[in-house]
């Protein structure tokens, strides 16, 4: 719950500067106001993103098979999307949970993910952009003992609104699967760790930067 909680205090926190950073508007603009990046044929934006999330998928340690593991990590990203609605981008995702090794200790376990994303999306009416994502890409994880690599595939939905043509502040939630192989020989690693692949539900919050006039 405490990451939870931090990343609605960090939205909060970016919601204020977004009241903060409003130019008030008389009923004329108001009405004649559009969004600017609607005009654009393509909207390039950096993302910074901090993440709370969950592995979903079982997960066998010494001390039995655990579920719901709760951890915290960020995102950094680059995205292009078109006039068109469709667009590309790139995004690096680094996570850490800790798992139990014996009643009173634990370890941490590291989820990386690299990889390009199909976008659907666009302005939606004034100071919003709503998008969908799908990609494939890298996944690695690394808990100390062990690491390993393997094929990375995420879905995802964002929601971002514009305080200026530049700046942004976006929610979204995604879903990651990382698949690994060579289940026999981590499972007779002393460690007794299964690890033939991991499911990571997640939520962010953070900052958008348009680029370009």
């Amino acid at each position: 719950m405490k990451h939870i909680k931090t990343l609605l205090i960090l939205f909060c926190c970016l919601t204020g500067l977004a009241a903060q950073a409003q130019v008030p508007m008389n009923e004329e603009q108001a009405t004649a106001y559009t969004n600017p990046l609607e005009k654009k044929k393509v909207i390039h934006s950096l993302i910074a993103n901090y993440k709370t999330g969950w592995i979903t998928s079982d997960v066998y340690t010494p001390e039995g098979k655990k579920s719901g593991l709760n951890g915290t990590g960020f995102e950094l990203g680059y995205r292009a999307l078109y006039s068109s609605g469709m667009g590309i981008g790139f995004y690096y995702d680094h996570s850490e949970t800790d798992y139990p090794i014996s009643r009173s200790k634990t370890d941490n376990l590291k989820l990386n993910y690299g990889g390009f994303s199909l976008f659907y999306g666009g302005p939606v009416g004034r100071q919003w952009i709503a998008t969908i994502e799908t990609g494939v890409g890298y996944g690695y994880y690394n808990d100390g003992y062990t690491s390993d690599g393997g094929l990375g595939l995420k879905e995802g939905l964002g929601l971002e609104y514009q305080l200026s043509p530049y700046i942004g502040i976006g929610i979204g939630v995604d879903y990651t699967l990382m698949i690994f192989g060579n289940q026999k020989e981590y499972i007779n690693i002393q460690k007794n760790y299964n690890v033939t692949g991991f499911k990571r539900l997640s939520l962010h919050a953070g900052l958008r930067i348009y680029l370009g006039k």
